[in-house]
C-alpha cells in the first residue's frame, strides 16, 4: 500500500481542448445565413422523416420564407423546426445561438455573459439567458451518458473548490465535487458536503459496482464509512493494479486535472444553485475531446426531437379554419 501522496510525474495532462472540430471560419462557411441554420436544424433531427399527423402518412415538407416553419404538402400542415429545442419563441437568431455554441466549443473556459453579450451584440440578460439554456442541454447531454457507469467498476476522486457561492449569493467556504470515471468516459458531480451519506446516494443512484478504486487519500478515509461498499486504495506502481483499474484512473485524473485548472482561471464566482450545469460543460468538453468533429452535430441532434401539437388541437384548428371560410362564403 502507498504510505504518501503520489508524485507528480503520475498526473497525466489534461486533453487539448483548444482546437475544435469545427472552426470559426468553417462554420460562416457551411451556415452563412439564418436559413441554412434552419434546414440544417431541421434535417439533423429527422424532419424529413416526419410523417403527416393528420393523416398519417409520408409527405414532404416545403420550408416557408421568412420562418423557421415547414408546411407538409398533402394537409398543409405546419411545423416548427425550433419547436422542442432552446431556440423555440426566442427572439434571437438561430444563426447567432449556433454561432455561441461553436464559440463556446472553441474556447478552453465557458465565457461570461458580459463577454458573450459583447462579441454576439446582444445585452447580457440575453447572453445570460443563451449560456444557461445551453448548459443545460450540456446536461442532459451528460445525465444520457451516466448508463455508460451502470455495473462498471469505477475510479472516484473527491475535489475541493472555493470560488462558489451560495443559492442566496454569500460565500461559502467550499463546495465538493466527485469525479467517478470508467475506461473512456468521466463525469463530475457536485454535494453539499463531504458526508458518507451523500457519496453512498450518488454511487447507489448511478448502480456502479460496490468495487471502487481511488488514488485519494481522503476519500480512502470515507469510503470506510460506506456502508455495502468496498474501496481499493491503488499501488503506486502499474504493474501492481490491474489494467482496467489504472485506465479509469487516468480518466478520472485528467478529468480532474481539467476541472481545478479551469475552474481556478474562472474569473467570476460560480452560483451553487448552477454549479451542476457548469461541470456537465467542462465534462461534455472533456468525453469529447478525442471526437472533436462530433461535439456540434451530437449536440444539435441530442435536442429533443421535432414535435407536433396535439391531434385534437390540430383537428380543432381545422375545424376553426372551416368555420370562417364557411362563414366568408356565407356572407
Amino acid at each position: 500500500m502507498i504510505t504518501n501522496k503520489p508524485r507528480k510525474t503520475l498526473l497525466p495532462k489534461p486533453p487539448n481542448t483548444r482546437t475544435r472540430g469545427i472552426s470559426l471560419p468553417g462554420f460562416l462557411r457551411f451556415f452563412p445565413d439564418n436559413r441554412s441554420c434552419i434546414d440544417y436544424l431541421f434535417w439533423a433531427r429527422g424532419g424529413h422523416a416526419m410523417t403527416c399527423r393528420l393523416c398519417g402518412k409520408p409527405t414532404q415538407w416545403k420550408p416557408l420564407n421568412g420562418s423557421s416553419k415547414f408546411r407538409s404538402r398533402c394537409c398543409f400542415t405546419t411545423l416548427s423546426a425550433t419547436r422542442g429545442t432552446p431556440f423555440y419563441r426566442s427572439s434571437t437568431s438561430l444563426w447567432t445561438w449556433f454561432y455561441t455554441i461553436v464559440l463556446i466549443l472553441n474556447l478552453t473556459a465557458s465565457p461570461s455573459a458580459g463577454s458573450l453579450a459583447r462579441h454576439i451584440g446582444v445585452n447580457s440578460e440575453t447572453a445570460w439567458r443563451i449560456l444557461g439554456k445551453l448548459r443545460h442541454q450540456f446536461s442532459l447531454i451528460c445525465a444520457q451518458g451516466k448508463k455508460f457507469l451502470l455495473g462498471k467498476q469505477v475510479y472516484v476522486e473527491n475535489l475541493r473548490f472555493r470560488n462558489v457561492l451560495s443559492s442566496k449569493g454569500r460565500k461559502t467556504s467550499s463546495t465538493h465535487v466527485v469525479v467517478i470515471a470508467v475506461k473512456n468516459n468521466a463525469f463530475a458531480f457536485a454535494i453539499p458536503r463531504r458526508h458518507p451519506f451523500y457519496y453512498r446516494q450518488l454511487l447507489n443512484d448511478l448502480g456502479v459496482k460496490r468495487d471502487i478504486f481511488t488514488y485519494d487519500f481522503d476519500f480512502n478515509r470515507i469510503g470506510k464509512k460506506l456502508d455495502g461498499f468496498k474501496v481499493h486504495l491503488m499501488e503506486r506502481k502499474e504493474q501492481d493494479n490491474s489494467k482496467d483499474a489504472w485506465a479509469c484512473f487516468r480518466t478520472g485524473r485528467a478529468l480532474a486535472v481539467y476541472l481545478t485548472r479551469s475552474f481556478r482561471k474562472w474569473p467570476v464566482k460560480v452560483n451553487r444553485k448552477y454549479m451542476q450545469d457548469y461541470l456537465s460543460e467542462f465534462v461534455f468538453r472533456f468525453n469529447f475531446a478525442q471526437d472533436k468533429a462530433m461535439m456540434f452535430p451530437l449536440l444539435i441532434t441530442n435536442l429533443e426531437r421535432v414535435t407536433y401539437c396535439d391531434e385534437a388541437e390540430a383537428r380543432a384548428k381545422i375545424e376553426r379554419f372551416d368555420h370562417r371560410i364557411s362563414r366568408r362564403l356565407s356572407g
